[in-house]
């Protein structure tokens, strides 16, 4: 089953600046507040019972707001005193869903990062971990509780996460933006820039938390895991990270910023024009003075259209292609790299009233006739729903078949790089879920399970088995950029090219892909490379 929106919802200069801003490095007891003098100002933190302290709601960049709103993130004012990192700042502004009642209020003034580390390590030079989070770029927030970096970070490492704008606020081009420029080329990905600048922030500051900006690894799922490739291509971001994982990352269809892309999408600016006329905006200014309620009009999931709404786009500067194409032709960051996906990324659609509508509309993104030509390999019998096996092709069609060719495009360059599956379903849900829904491995990753939403659990004993060892993966890679340790089986740095580790109910297994006969008929006719 798919689980609710919350669920799935960077040599450097490691700084004489940060050595000279200095951190406290004396053990805080448990419940005292430790602080931190970043680059801009001092943060007070708190130290949890395990140990673990963490400082949040810290501002890497000014409001993006007024002037500022569609313009590239601008270094965050100085504070003075100690700026209070007990609790996360405002999400970035988004749809409205029922996860959003249990999180921090929504603002455009929402550019904060948050930290956690090992008290004990606050004069360390640990490795980092960056989160991403996902969301479809409309939706999710660093507040979403199953992310709390605690159990990673206790483990460890430093664990860092962040918000970045989102719809229209993060992705937005304009004939009047592309006119006046005010940032020199970074036009219309304000989301991706806003990651990028969060990047810049951990590479200047987290020194002072005790982590080694050299040793950065970048995470993200689903959108966050698209976002991750992104960073991967862009050559401003090519010194700021040393490893990625990514869970659940599609290759997005999309359109150029100023012209129509090939496959008939209209370029960023017409979508912005589309959308200045929907709500009477005759200019930029007028854009800028609308209430944030009106931008998020019709760039919702459900009523999203691409005359209106672009997403990411071909910007020519940060993204200059799909990552498809950039990975098969290895213009990415090299990188070692952890990739994966879920084993039923979109069979909790079959849980809807209309899921045969839904299947049809989402088969839609398949090239004709791939359902009747491969369907004796999802269907040897030919007696599942049909429903079933559409999204069975969809899921990996967008999510399993890109993971596989990330993950091969990097070992062909000659890096070390492994494929995952997740396969994991509560016990509690075993009779009705089927398979390991889009997004459901963020608690496992983080050691969350206690933070998840009620409908994700109980939890029983063997669930929290399998997330202390997918966690130890996330860590062992995190330190070392390799996923082996003392409770994984042997994972082979260059496996043979059907080689995954499967995490399931019987824990972690290096086993042949048993979907590899699928997977390849997919990419021969989708476009997918299949070795």
């Amino acid at each position: 089953m798919v689980l609710s929106v919350s669920s799935r919802r960077r040599v450097l200069q490691s700084c004489a600046a940060a050595l000279f801003v200095g951190v406290l490095a004396a053990p805080v007891a448990a419940g005292a507040e430790p602080v931190v003098r970043t680059q801009t100002g001092r943060v007070s933190g708190v130290v949890d019972a395990q140990g673990v302290a963490s400082f949040k709601g810290i501002p890497y960049a000014r409001p993006p707001v007024g002037d500022l709103r569609w313009r590239a993130p601008q270094t965050p004012e100085h504070w003075r005193g100690v700026r209070n990192g007990s609790r996360m700042g405002a999400i970035c502004m988004q749809p409205d869903s029922p996860s959003l009642a249990v999180q921090p209020p929504m603002s455009e003034d929402c550019l904060t990062i948050n930290v956690w580390r090992p008290e004990s390590a606050s004069s360390a030079r640990l490795p980092v971990l960056v989160w991403i989070h996902g969301g479809g770029w409309v939706t999710g927030s660093s507040a979403e509780p199953e992310y709390d970096g605690s159990a990673l970070a206790g483990r460890g490492v430093i664990v860092v996460s962040f918000n970045y704008r989102l719809g229209r606020f993060g992705f937005f081009a304009h004939p009047e933006l592309s006119r006046a420029d005010a940032d020199h080329g970074l036009l219309g990905n304000y989301g991706y820039m806003d990651q990028l600048a969060a990047l810049r922030w951990v590479r200047d500051n987290v020194g002072v938390f005790g982590g080694d900006p050299t040793r950065v690894t970048l995470f993200g799922s689903s959108a966050g895991g698209a976002s991750v490739e992104a960073m991967m291509m862009a050559p401003e971001a090519r010194d700021l990270f040393s490893a990625v994982i990514i869970s659940s990352s599609a290759d997005p269809d999309m359109p150029h910023l100023t012209q129509k892309s090939a496959g008939g999408l209209p370029s960023g600016e017409a979508a912005g024009t589309g959308f200045a006329r929907l709500v009477q905006a005759e200019n930029l200014a007028q854009l800028r003075r609308l209430p944030a309620a009106r931008l998020l009009e019709q760039a919702a999931f459900p009523n999203m259209r691409p005359d209106l709404f672009s997403g990411p786009m071909i910007d020519g500067r940060l993204v200059t292609e799909a990552p498809g194409s950039a990975f098969a032709a290895g213009r990415v960051a090299r990188v070692p790299l952890l990739g994966g996906a879920q084993d039923g990324e979109l069979l909790g659609v079959l849980q809807s009233p209309n899921a045969d509508a839904m299947s049809a509309l989402l088969a839609s993104r398949l090239p004709a006739g791939t359902f009747d030509r491969l369907r004796p390999l999802y269907d040897p019998q030919g007696t599942a729903r049909v429903a079933r096996v559409r999204l069975d092709m969809l899921g990996d069609r967008l999510f399993v078949a890109h993971g596989r060719e990330t993950v091969r495009a990097m070992q062909r360059l000659g890096l070390p790089a492994w494929e995952y599956r997740f396969a994991h379903v509560a016990e509690a849900h075993r009779g009705d879920w089927i398979g390991a829904g889009h997004g459901s491995n963020g608690g496992y990753a983080f050691d969350r399970l206690d933070a998840m939403p009620k409908d994700a659990g109980p939890f029983s004993a063997a669930d929290h088995r399998i997330a202390r060892a997918y966690a130890d993966v996330i860590v062992n890679f995190v330190k070392r950029h390799d996923p082996n340790g003392p409770t994984t089986p042997t994972w082979p740095q260059q496996q043979p090219n059907d080689q995954i580790m499967w995490i399931g109910e019987d824990g972690l297994k290096l086993m042949v892909d048993p979907w590899r006969s699928r997977l390849d008929a997919m990419g021969s006719v989708t476009g997918v490379r299949a070795n």
